[in-house]
């Protein structure tokens, strides 16, 4: 009896003297489109219908509405912190498994605390926007998400002969991946109501012309809309149109509609253009 009461005493002595180890408060949250770094579980987290977020470009401060997501990530007790540099870094290897880009990653910029990366990504019908904010030495880092509506066009092919009569030309936008000229499922509307308009009006022959902003070199740039133009020929075609009503041009960003030099602007200026001949 003595034996078995001491040694209940001493197990309850032993308890007393560990570390207290609180059960992390991860309640599975995360990022949406982004796995969680191995080592760190989820601090704390939220997610809005609609609100905005100030995130830093190489044009400065670019406030983007939409679905918000932010999560704040901790290190375990028991793991080492990954470097400031290797979070960001992180992020930036699955950004550009994604097809997408850095837009901003420095130190303490704007304000901010810790080492900052910018990141947007074209997924479906919705631009992401993402940053990354790495501090107190990798300790603990926030992710921000942004799902913007992207750039939306409500087309018809009557709208569209309209603003061929009367302007000559109208611009259509179709998301493509970074780097590639492959027409997306989501854009067939655009793509049907092309081909009506074509269809409509069999004397119409058109000049289907690419353009490009103006990140990367003019040579990528220019044969790359030529790229994207001739890949909404081919389709066109495939339906049933004479290849000889189109024919296909790439300008590469030779010719401008907005400014370059901000995110909005590079937007306008990635877009393929009806000309009537």
């Amino acid at each position: 009896m003595k034996r078995t009461l001491l040694l209940i005493v001493f197990c309850a002595l032993y308890l007393v003297t560990l570390p207290v180890v609180w059960a992390n408060p991860d309640d599975g949250a995360s990022i949406p489109y982004f796995s969680r770094m191995p080592n760190y579980y989820v601090d704390d987290n939220m997610d809005r219908d609609f609100d905005e977020f100030h995130f830093i470009t190489s044009d400065g401060i670019q406030t983007i509405e939409g679905k918000k997501y932010q999560v704040i990530y901790s290190i375990n007790d028991d793991k080492t912190a990954a470097s400031p540099l290797q979070i960001t870094r992180n992020y930036a290897n699955a950004v550009a498994a994604m097809s997408g880009i850095k837009l901003f990653e420095g130190e303490n910029a704007e304000g901010r605390v810790g080492r900052v990366a910018t990141f947007k990504v074209i997924k479906g019908d919705k631009e992401l926007w993402l940053d990354v904010n790495a501090y107190n030495d990798g300790n603990a880092f926030t992710v921000t998400l942004i799902e913007k509506e992207a750039m939306y066009q409500d087309i018809t092919a009557s709208g569209l002969l309209e603003s061929l009569n009367s302007a000559g030309h109208v611009a259509v936008y179709l998301n493509f991946d970074t780097a590639r000229a492959d027409i997306k499922p989501e854009h067939d509307q655009i793509i049907t109501e092309i081909y009506r308009l074509l269809a409509a009006n069999p004397g119409l022959k058109l000049t289907i012309e690419g353009h490009t902003d103006t990140i990367g070199s003019a040579e990528d740039n220019k044969l790359l809309s030529e790229k994207r133009a001739q890949a909404v020929v081919k389709v066109l075609v495939q339906r049933g149109i004479a290849p000889d009503r189109l024919n296909a041009v790439g300008y590469g960003y030779e010719k401008p509609i907005a400014d370059n030099s901000t995110e909005e602007g590079r937007t306008k200026n990635r877009r393929v253009e009806l000309v009537k001949k």
